[in-house]
């Protein structure tokens, strides 16, 4: 019968809780994730559940207010970085769809920058590459050539293939995270 009580007393709390600050949050988490209103959701819905869970066991100390807006944070924090890891994106470095995918979170910027905004980048990059890397992203993305085959025709090893592999896609990939930060910012 105690239990019941309790029960009954923590439901109660937690509607008053939630009533006085729950839109509030629900307003924040749609602002904060408006692209994604699903995970907006989801995110008020973990609140409602930690609200919950923290009068049951009687975790608020303090204000309640500022309580709920902390837990608010972390959980979209936390959501955004599923939300990065869940939608990785992968930019061609050409039209014909030759090869060479550039790994690229542009998951939150991706509803202000144009298809077209991107495969402009993506050749004024190639235009930025010096011969030598031009010649290494042709044999390696384009005509998917081996790296021992590729030694073998620059006259190399075949760890020295791999490491300018390794060199030429961190040299691509900052570029491309140099030229999607200015073209956010210029927004």
């Amino acid at each position: 019968m105690d239990k019941n009580v309790d029960s009954e007393k923590v439901n109660k709390q937690v509607m008053e809780l939630w009533d006085e600050f729950g839109p509030g949050i629900s307003r924040l988490c749609h602002m904060k994730l408006s692209n994604y209103p699903q995970d907006a959701e989801d995110v008020t819905s973990e609140i409602y559940l930690a609200l919950h869970n923290a009068v049951y066991d009687d975790k608020i100390k303090g204000n309640p207010k500022s309580w709920l807006y902390s837990v608010t944070r972390n959980l979209i924090n936390k959501k955004y970085k599923e939300i990065i890891q869940r939608r990785k994106r992968y930019v061609s470095l050409n039209d014909k769809n030759y090869c060479h995918r550039l790994s690229y979170e542009i998951d939150i910027l991706e509803p202000r920058v144009s298809e077209e905004k991107i495969m402009e980048m993506k050749k004024e990059i190639e235009g930025e590459l010096s011969p030598d890397e031009n010649n290494l992203l042709d044999l390696i993305y384009r005509k998917k050539k081996k790296h021992k085959k590729i030694a073998k025709k620059l006259d190399t090893t075949e760890n020295a293939v791999k490491q300018r592999n390794y060199r030429l896609k961190r040299n691509i990939k900052s570029k491309a995270h140099r030229k999607m930060e200015d073209y956010i910012n210029s927004l």
